[in-house]
């Protein structure tokens, strides 16, 4: 097979450590997002479920569905996963990885993390908690 343009730009970009730590990075994230949707759709077949009943009983639109489990750029909420997950029978668990998760990128000096809602409330929860 003959080697492309674009092949040599790889290959030159991959002979870069960071880069290629930063392609392998998205590529395994873009190969467990396809796993796990490939999954669900399997789930789905082995269910018997069509995607219009699946829609259906889920209470989402057939086209939310059938773009979820068919489109390769679907990014489906995690709420519409979940709903269609519970409909089949089914949740998801949080479970380790196996491999070492990315490195956070340092923050800016003089910045900390981001505070959101969310933390505020969680921080709140918490010292109600231990009071």
């Amino acid at each position: 097979m003959d080697r492309t343009a674009f092949d040599d730009f790889f290959d030159e970009q991959m002979a870069d450590p960071v880069r290629a730590e930063a392609y392998r990075e998205a590529r395994a994230e873009i190969d467990t997002y396809d796993r796990f949707m490939r999954a669900m759709n399997a789930l789905r077949k082995s269910r018997g479920v069509s995607k219009a009943t699946l829609a259906s009983k889920s209470g989402l639109p057939a086209q939310s569905v059938r773009k979820v489990l068919t489109d390769k750029k679907a990014n489906p909420t995690i709420a519409t996963v979940f709903r269609m997950l519970s409909t089949m029978g089914f949740g998801l668990q949080v479970v380790p990885l196996e491999r070492k998760p990315p490195r956070r990128r340092a923050a800016k000096p003089g910045k900390g993390p981001k505070r959101t809602s969310a933390g505020r409330h969680a921080r709140a929860a918490a010292t109600r908690a231990t009071a």
